[in-house]
């Protein structure tokens, strides 16, 4: 041991510096073993090799600032994630970052998931098509208008209905779009939830690239935004014509909630080869992708 003045050699056992007189330090105490005595700049106790003084970690991770938006849409609130890597322990860091992922990027409206392509209009798309619990699943199918799923279209209830008495009838607004008590989406997963407007529909065309993929052998189009990189997947769902299914896995139809003209309404329609918003009969059987305003 050394003087912590004049640096002079002490032996094990003095309480002063025989050369200055300066008092000896007592060293500290091992945690684990209780061996006394050991000097302060120990860092592993000489008897049981434990750890004495901790230092500065280098492999702290950066603070995650993580903004959550609640359930209510109505608040936001700001959550800090921090991994901190502590010395001698073994910390799986891929389980720790799957944490963090899984805050930064889960983002729900009413218990369902949406992604944020960052569109001008912030509507958001849902990650997942009604009834289906992940993004390359189907869901259910459904006639426009009605607000039940079902696998047979051969007699649905807006087939041949005009314009004019749709809106008498309070079943589209002014501006052609399905009110609340006909529009599936928001029966099926609340709050502000709804199929998607024609505009609505047509700005994710523009503000997007599409790449043809597949998804846990589903074939369909991954739709990514031009402004933040952000991506949802739309399977291929193809369309009930009646009661049987067509060109699942070869396209896939969207219900929109615009009608357009006599028995036929707004839809997206996914190929290999494109996305397109078309109009489409009201009376076919599509799934649908809901969307939210923030």
């Amino acid at each position: 041991m050394k003087c912590s003045k004049c640096n002079a050699e002490i032996l094990s056992g003095f309480k002063f510096c025989p050369i200055c007189g300066t008092p000896v330090s007592q060293g500290i105490k091992c945690p684990k073993c209780g061996s006394a005595d050991i000097p302060k700049d120990s860092k592993f106790c000489p008897d049981c090799g434990a750890l004495l003084v901790p230092k500065e970690y280098p492999d702290t991770y950066a603070r995650k600032n993580v903004e959550v938006i609640s359930n209510t849409v109505e608040e936001k609130v700001k959550r800090e994630h921090t991994i901190s890597k502590m010395n001698g322990e073994k910390v799986q860091h891929e389980n720790e970052a799957k944490k963090v992922s899984e805050i930064v990027n889960k983002t729900y409206i009413n218990g369902h998931e949406y992604v944020d392509l960052g569109l001008p209009s912030r509507t958001m798309w849902a990650s997942c098509n009604i009834g289906s619990n992940k993004p390359e699943e189907y869901g259910d199918y459904f006639a426009w208008g009605e607000i039940e799923p079902k696998k047979d279209f051969s007699n649905c209830k807006y087939r041949s209905t005009g314009a004019f008495m749709l809106k008498l009838r309070g079943i589209v607004d002014d501006d052609g779009n399905l009110t609340r008590n006909h529009d599936a989406a928001r029966h099926k997963w609340g709050w502000s939830w709804h199929l998607p407007t024609l505009k609505q529909i047509d700005e994710l065309i523009n503000n997007t690239t599409k790449s043809w993929t597949e998804v846990n052998g589903i074939n369909g189009m991954l739709v990514t935004s031009k402004w933040n990189g952000n991506s949802i997947f739309l399977p291929a769902s193809g369309v009930y014509k009646g009661n049987r299914r067509f060109e699942a896995g070869r396209n896939g139809e969207y219900l929109g909630s615009t009608f357009d003209s006599m028995n036929h309404a707004s839809c997206m329609r996914i190929y290999q080869t494109g996305f397109y918003s078309v109009n489409d009969f009201c009376d076919d059987g599509y799934t649908i992708r809901p969307v939210s305003n923030l």
